[in-house]
């Protein structure tokens, strides 16, 4: 049996949608980050109880590519 391909990193369920904050001068601030869309919907719901004046945006953070070596 071959542990590696068990225990890879790309296995990992990390977290994918994140909560972006709109902040004055065209700044963003990560609020929170979720496993599944729903539920950084319903939680942008929630804050935007609080924070009726504040922008959200939920966006999809998309797994960097690793670089491919060049071998000459």
């Amino acid at each position: 049996m071959n542990s590696t391909s068990i225990y890879n990193y790309n296995n990992i369920d990390l977290p994918k949608w994140i909560i972006m904050m709109a902040l004055p001068d065209a700044r963003q601030h990560t609020v929170a980050r979720f496993r599944n869309r729903q539920d950084a919907l319903a939680h942008v719901r929630t804050l935007q109880r609080f924070m009726q004046k504040a922008k959200f945006e939920v966006v999809f953070d998309a797994p960097s590519q690793e670089p491919v070596d060049s071998h000459p």
